[in-house]
């Protein structure tokens, strides 16, 4: 859309601000006192959204990003599993025990997300890996190796979760013992409007 003089709303108020605008976008936080990130097959996951089946909506990841909090790291990088068979909540289906932390809506007098944010403590069937974050978790014996490191992901539209599934935010190898604590911000799309666009 488009002002009289032609500059794009999204130009000027951001990207996602028609979906945060609309009450579509919510914000998951771990605890700052985060966790370390187990392998993508693991069945205790610690950082996950899941999409209640019959929800109505897709969940449409906009952003993660991970804040170092304590411990020498690996090099290995971060990415994204995932897990159909969900039900209409934990301890339905492929997830079966999860600590829950509700989410944020992005527009701050906003309705509640549909979306359950699972933080630590997450029991589920196997997940699958579905594609590398390029977060790289080596950090060294010291914060201060980290200061000033950005590590975030933006998936511009390219990941869509049904009703049913589930995304972890996971490790590429096994070992990591340093800790970091994930925010993940995502948009709730009506299924029967999702092909509308953004």
């Amino acid at each position: 859309m488009n002002d009289p003089k032609g500059t794009s709303v999204s130009q000027v108020n951001g990207k996602y601000f028609a979906q945060a605008i609309s009450g579509n976008v919510f914000i998951g936080n771990q605890l700052p006192a985060g966790v370390a990130p187990p392998l993508w097959s693991s069945t205790t996951q610690q950082c996950g959204v899941m999409n209640p089946a019959g929800s109505g909506k897709y969940v449409v990841p906009i952003t993660v990003s991970a804040t170092y909090v304590s411990g020498t790291g690996i090099v290995d990088g971060i990415c994204l599993g995932y897990l159909p068979g969900c039900g209409a909540g934990v301890t339905a289906g492929g997830v079966t025990v999860a600590t829950l932390i509700t989410p944020v809506p992005a527009k701050l007098d906003g309705g509640p997300a549909v979306a359950k944010f699972m933080s630590a403590g997450i029991t589920c069937t196997a997940p699958t890996r579905l594609m590398n974050l390029g977060i790289c978790t080596e950090v060294g014996a010291t914060t201060a190796a980290v200061a000033g490191t950005s590590l975030k992901y933006d998936f511009d539209g390219v990941v869509v979760v049904p009703p049913g599934y589930a995304i972890f935010v996971a490790a590429d190898i096994t070992g990591i013992t340093a800790v970091y604590s994930f925010t993940v911000i995502w948009a709730e799309v009506p299924v029967t409007t999702a092909n509308l666009g953004w």
